[in-house]
């Protein structure tokens, strides 16, 4: 029976330790990663062993996850700047902000008034969406990346991420002959763009997209972006000129930060 209390009693620290651990340190988010590609940054509420999962994300909504449909759990130390609650969803604030360490950071920035709404996708997962005058930032893996966009027409921009740099992409469109062609151009500290991108960064708020609408963006989207993700493997990738984005264009962090 003595041994029948220990087990019991280690089994419950167990089981305690890893919410504590996951949810409780200020300085660190738990991660929980799903089987179908999307990963959710919260504190998690409720552990069950082999049953589900709850986990508040920042926005204050709360997720609700079978074991089966996860792959793992883990937890990350929190940056200085905003921290992402999901893979594309910092909390608000103005300013340039460092990635989390092992990522790279994308701002898209839309300077034009007159930009239609744009959603940006990262390989075949949804990531968020921005109209005029606003901005998103977005933290990825380094490494080959395919990030696109969906407004006017589709625009593809085969990406090369160093980890722990910083990149800005111009969003924007120009008038072709029948219709308005949609544009991902990254920029640099050359570019004549670039003063009123950092500005603009530096005095608003990125927009955020709410975790519930990218969850159910993905579930919608996804014959969208298979079928398009087909016609850039099949045939635009060769017939069109794409922008590349790679690691000489990073932005110095003395200028940033």
């Amino acid at each position: 029976m003595r041994l029948f209390n220990c087990s019991i009693l280690a089994f419950l620290l167990f089981l305690l330790f890893p919410l504590h651990i996951l949810g409780q340190q200020s300085n660190t988010v738990s991660v929980v990663y799903l089987k179908n590609g999307s990963i959710i940054r919260g504190t998690i509420l409720e552990m069950i062993p082999d049953s589900v999962i709850k986990i508040q994300t920042s926005d204050q909504n709360i997720f609700t996850y079978k074991h089966s449909e996860i792959t793992k759990i883990a937890s990350e130390r929190l940056t200085s700047g905003p921290a992402s609650m999901y893979s594309n969803v910092p909390n608000s604030g103005p300013g340039f902000w460092p990635p989390a360490p092992g990522k790279a950071v994308i701002y898209f920035v839309s300077l034009n008034p007159l930009c239609p709404p744009y959603e940006f996708f990262h390989n075949d997962q949804y990531v968020g969406g921005i109209d005029k005058m606003h901005y998103m930032r977005y933290e990825c893996d380094p490494g080959e990346q395919l990030l696109w966009s969906s407004s006017m027409t589709r625009d593809f921009l085969p990406a090369l991420l160093k980890e722990g740099d910083t990149y800005i992409v111009i969003v924007d469109g120009a008038v072709g002959l029948k219709k308005t062609i949609s544009r991902l151009t990254p920029i640099n500290v050359d570019d004549k763009v670039f003063t009123a991108s950092v500005a603009m960064v530096n005095k608003t708020e990125p927009l955020i997209t709410d975790v519930s609408k990218i969850i159910r963006k993905r579930e919608k989207l996804k014959d969208f972006v298979d079928k398009n993700l087909n016609k850039y493997e099949t045939e635009w990738k060769e017939s069109k000129r794409y922008n590349q984005l790679t690691p000489e264009m990073a932005i110095p962090e003395e200028v940033l930060y």
